[in-house]
């Protein structure tokens, strides 16, 4: 079964992260979504708009909320050059 938001909204999900760290990058249409998954999307700002008035948006899981976004591109003082 596929989700259908790329046909309903015109957004693409870029990735998913989990509470529990896990990260799906570029997950396929399959992808089962489980409560509490932060989604990355990206769309114009009308297929935005419309993700949110077909799905919601979980406005705690905003960046101005609070919420603290995954480093999957943290780089490590060992690794930063000058």
């Amino acid at each position: 079964m596929e989700s259908g938001i790329r046909n309903e909204t015109k957004c693409s999900v870029l990735a998913v992260y989990r509470t529990d760290g896990t990260s799906f990058i570029n997950p396929d249409a399959s992808h089962v979504f489980e409560m509490g998954d932060v989604m990355y999307l990206i769309g114009d700002n009308a297929a935005q708009k419309l993700f949110g008035d077909v799905y919601g948006i979980d406005k705690e899981t905003m960046p101005d909320a609070g919420y603290t976004a995954p480093e999957w591109n943290k780089i490590s003082d060992s690794e930063k050059t000058e």
